[in-house]
């Protein structure tokens, strides 16, 4: 999801516009205002809740971000990762409130906050942050207003997204095979400038997965960031080596956090010269097992994954021999990394093991648990990730993703 930052004179006017609208009683969801970034400072924090780029939508699964800070030295701010959030969202007017589930991002201090909007309207969201426990500081409570729902019959039309991904080759052309230079960087849509301030996912600024468009390869990468000077050319650049195995198409995907933007997934396309390799075929999974490079993977129960919701998916890891993976090493930050490639190569997510849910990494426990949101239904092959003792270990399968 991407997210615009309004500038001071936009946010006055779309309070101005909120005051004025409320004076009629015949006031409509669509007649609001409604600013993407909302922020609350209480008690020294600053609690920042992100809409989506697309319009939130009645009935709809819609997945916001939330982020927490605190005061720092000077004018800075802290990120602070807290152990609990809970929020709810509650119609203005009549309605009651309905539950939103909160979960940790890949960013610290970051988190998505995913929920159905039971009816059209503006409302009123309200997020409780708890210390951990063992922590003595009261609950912090606050919250957003005004966030629009649409019905269907109102949605706007798809906007555009924010950041960009650039990417240039030397050579220009490269053949499969052989060595090339790729620069990297990612630009503002809206101010058309070079992004310069990155923050951290997974232990980098800058993640590229590179899939065959009939995703029958992936691989992944991290681009070097170039030092320079600040606003000099070759401020914000990344730079990563890299040989395609294959002619045909490509898709490069760039999983990236501009400071205070929260995780962004764009992609770009790259068409190498030479010859093709075969397409493989990408039949669904039907049989409760698979067994690759060591890993026996069970799913846990039987699932029918479901476009634009998000789903937990139990995947039960063992070994050869039918006992719990004991050797499970953390690696960029988790246990274990699954993505997934829509057939049409253009549809890319990643995810790791769910940190809420207490089975995942607990000594004797075989089973991770992975939140994951198709963003349309189609067939996708998924890659699960490994390290076991410093050795990598990949298990490959298809899942058919339907529309409810």
């Amino acid at each position: 999801m991407q997210s615009l930052v309004f500038s001071r004179r936009q946010l006055i006017t779309a309070s101005l516009a909120l005051s004025l609208s409320a004076l009629s009683s015949s006031v409509r969801a669509q007649d609001i205002v409604t600013p993407r970034v909302l922020r609350q400072e209480k008690d020294g924090f600053t609690l920042t809740l992100r809409l989506p780029q697309s319009p939130v939508i009645a009935n709809v699964e819609a997945v916001l971000y939330l982020r927490l800070e605190i005061e720092g030295t000077g004018e800075s701010k802290q990120v602070v990762p807290f152990a609990r959030v809970d929020a709810t969202a509650k119609p203005d007017g009549e309605g009651n409130a309905v539950s939103l589930s909160a979960s940790p991002d890949g960013v610290a201090g970051e988190y998505s906050i995913v929920g159905k909007f039971p009816a059209a309207g503006v409302y009123t969201i309200t997020v409780t942050v708890s210390a951990s426990s063992n922590s003595n500081a009261e609950p912090i409570s606050v919250s957003f207003n005004p966030v629009r729902v649409l019905s269907v019959a109102e949605k706007d039309k798809e906007q555009s997204a924010n950041y960009s991904l650039k990417v240039e080759s030397t050579p220009s052309q490269p053949l499969p095979g052989e060595l090339v230079k790729l620069r990297l960087f990612v630009t503002d849509n809206a101010t058309k400038k070079r992004v310069t301030e990155f923050e951290s996912i997974y232990n980098a600024p800058f993640h590229l997965y590179v899939v065959r468009e009939d995703t029958s390869e992936l691989r992944r990468e991290k681009p070097v960031p170039v030092s320079a000077a600040p606003n000099s050319k070759e401020d914000g650049v990344f730079l990563l080596d890299y040989a395609f195995s294959s002619g045909g198409s490509w898709r490069l995907f760039a999983e990236v956090a501009p400071k205070d933007q929260g995780i962004q997934l764009l992609t770009t396309r790259m068409t190498i010269p030479g010859a093709k390799s075969l397409p493989e075929p990408m039949m669904a999974q039907i049989a409760p097992l698979v067994r690759q490079n060591g890993v026996n993977l069970r799913f846990s129960r039987p699932t029918r994954f479901i476009a634009r919701e998000t789903m937990s998916v139990p995947l039960q890891l063992e070994d050869g021999q039918g006992n719990g993976l004991a050797d499970l090493q953390i690696t960029d930050s988790a246990l274990a990394h699954l993505y997934f490639a829509e057939r049409d190569g253009k549809t890319f997510l990643h995810t790791v093991p769910d940190s809420r849910d207490p089975r995942n990494g607990r000594s004797g426990s075989n089973t991770l648990t992975f939140p994951v949101r198709f963003p349309k239904a189609g067939t996708y092959r998924a890659w699960l990730t490994l390290n076991r003792s410093g050795q990598p270990a990949v298990v490959t399968f298809v899942v058919r993703v339907y529309d409810k």
